[in-house]
């Protein structure tokens, strides 16, 4: 789970990847559960992240199914 008990490691693995993409890479598949319990804040908790890294528009997010709202 992306987030699960505010898992900061989550957030800097996303940095990471983020920073050592470059122009081979075309976006990052992140596969399911990137919130724990599907609550709104969870989900601009995450999108925070994307957006902090640079990630906007090379993310595909496949709901797992902890993000059912």
């Amino acid at each position: 789970h992306f987030l699960a008990n505010g898992n900061p490691t989550c957030s800097q693995k996303i940095d990471y990847i983020a920073k050592t993409m470059d122009k081979e890479h075309d976006l990052l598949l992140v596969l399911g559960d990137c919130t724990e319990n599907g609550y709104a804040s969870e989900y601009k908790h995450f999108l925070e992240i994307i957006l902090s890294c640079g990630l906007k528009n090379r993310v595909i997010m496949v709901p797992g199914n902890h993000d059912y709202r």
